[in-house]
């Protein structure tokens, strides 16, 4: 589902959440190995597919296993002065 904007907190960290499972899924890795290759807990794994909120860092550990981190610019883009 696309997100727009006028969804809850607890909406878009669902939606996030199902998204990384499906990635995740799809390239064929476990939520072990996940962890693993991203230097977090197997819980934080579970916690991030559930739609819990997670330490950023932890995000982003995950966001970097699967090659994703470019996507924060578009999220934030820099302000030009």
């Amino acid at each position: 589902m696309k997100i727009c904007g006028t969804e809850s907190a607890d909406f878009i960290l669902i939606e996030l959440g199902s998204r990384i499972k499906d990635i995740r899924i799809r390239r064929n890795m476990t939520q072990h190995d996940m962890a693993r290759n991203a230097g977090v807990s197997f819980s934080t794994i579970v916690r991030i597919e559930k739609g819990e909120s997670v330490n950023m860092d932890n995000f982003i550990r995950v966001m970097r296993v699967f090659g994703l981190l470019e996507n924060f610019d578009l999220l934030i883009p820099e302000q030009r002065q």
